[in-house]
């Protein structure tokens, strides 16, 4: 198992509830999301120039 830790995310109830259900069927497609989220904003500031060229995805 990769290193982990638990993340506290405050959302709308209606978009809460469906992460949970999401959550609750497939626990690694939310996982998979978050990373996709943190790669593509780690790319839009690369590309824009905002970000250090050292940053590690993993």
């Amino acid at each position: 198992m990769m290193d982990a830790r638990p993340v506290v995310l405050t959302l709308p109830s209606d978009v809460a509830n469906r992460v949970e259900a999401i959550q609750q069927r497939d626990p690694e497609l939310v996982a998979q999301m978050l990373r996709y989220c943190a790669m593509r904003e780690t790319i839009f500031q690369v590309l824009a120039g905002n970000a250090p060229q050292t940053k590690s995805l993993t």
